[in-house]
């Protein structure tokens, strides 16, 4: 039975959201929220404001959720201005002309259905529909690649959220179609039926405010492209490097589509007890890792995190944080799990090397004489 979209419209609408919230920031993803509701296990807002809550419903059960405020009916916070930098914007396009994404979620069981991409297309339809012409939301790196292929573009510095770790403010600029076609976005025969005619001006006017570069890449095309110098570094044919034994062209497919992050000073790459898997890889500069708050190493160009919870299916087992200005390529696991299915031979030596990287750092940590 397919999933049913709607708004919610009541106060138990609104309840059964708080609930999913709880099942999966808190218990799944295991975010540490103030205030939140462990008696009656529900994660509500905390500020009450008109914003749209979409939810999708299967077999009489909230499947999933995703919010919006809307500047026609929702007035934005501070945070939201600065994070976003709407400032920027304000010019040129007013509160009534933008949205700001958040909260997007599914069940386990569904996120690899087509229920989280109707629920983006019925935003999106809204937003056309309303004459929207900006769209903002943040993201985890691991899902960085999801949007961008989307059409939403990276434009700001990374945030360093108290509660989720660092985050990527990105952007959809709604009238660029050109944009849509050069990247093959799903979205574009929505964007031709819904809006047909040429853009105005508007839409010139809006890019020439994006930057040119910007602290997260996607490595479309590693092999010649700037970052792929870095990655050379640890291409040496050594025992402890990810990519022992692979060649260019291997490597090049295993990183492919991949993120590659700018990362400030402090920014809390990976947050401890987090359910996320992706594998990162050290560029430039180094991160510190913590465990319940006490530095047990530092980690340079060439180096590897995030393998154990990859490796073991497990929440991550320390925070990971940027020392100094650092890059950092985020592997996700979404795209090493399709690898280890489509091709096994170079599967086994991903995991091969990840694996002695994981046994490696066990005994430099193991005490003298074990």
């Amino acid at each position: 039975m397919t999933a049913t979209l709607r708004f919610a419209e009541s106060e138990a609408d609104r309840e059964a959201i708080y609930r999913l919230r709880y099942d999966i920031y808190v218990e799944e993803m295991g975010y540490v929220f103030p205030g939140v509701d462990h008696r009656g296990r529900r994660l509500a807002e905390a500020m009450l404001r008109p914003t749209r809550l979409l939810m999708a419903e299967q077999d009489g059960a909230l499947a999933g959720t995703l919010q919006f405020n809307w500047g026609a009916e929702c007035a934005f916070t501070e945070e939201e201005r600065r994070i976003y930098r709407l400032s920027d914007f304000v010019a040129l396009v007013g509160d009534e002309e933008t949205i700001i994404a958040s909260r997007f979620m599914t069940r386990p069981s569904h996120r690899d259905s087509d229920l989280p991409a109707r629920m983006l297309d019925t935003m999106f339809a809204f937003a056309l529909d309303n004459n929207v012409r900006l769209l903002f939301l943040d993201c985890r790196p691991h899902l960085i690649n999801n949007y961008l292929r989307l059409g939403f573009r990276t434009y700001a510095k990374t945030c360093n959220d108290p509660i989720a770790g660092m985050l990527a403010p990105l952007v959809f600029v709604i009238d660029d179609v050109e944009h849509l076609e050069r990247i093959k976005s799903r979205l574009l025969p929505l964007f031709r039926a819904k809006r047909p005619g040429e853009p105005d001006g508007i839409v010139a006017k809006v890019l020439a405010l994006l930057p040119k570069s910007t602290p997260v890449q996607l490595l479309s095309h590693p092999v010649g492209s700037p970052d792929w110098s870095g990655l050379q570094s640890t291409l040496a044919d050594d025992e402890i490097s990810i990519f022992h034994g692979m060649e260019a062209e291997e490597v090049a497919r295993l990183i492919e589509r991949s993120p590659v992050i700018n990362c400030a000073s402090g920014d809390r790459i990976v947050g401890q007890d987090l359910a996320e898997r992706s594998v990162f890889v050290v560029l430039d500069g180094a991160v510190e890792v913590m465990r319940d708050g006490k530095s047990i190493a530092l980690l340079t160009r060439g180096a590897v995190f995030g393998e154990i919870a990859f490796l073991l299916g497990i929440e991550r087992t320390a925070d990971v944080v940027a020392v100094g200005e650092t890059k950092v390529i985020a592997l996700r696991e979404r795209a090493l799990n399709e690898l280890i299915a489509s091709e096994s031979k170079l599967a086994a030596r991903f995991l091969l090397n990840l694996a002695r990287i994981a046994c490696l750092k066990l005994v430099e940590s193991a005490p003298p004489g074990r």
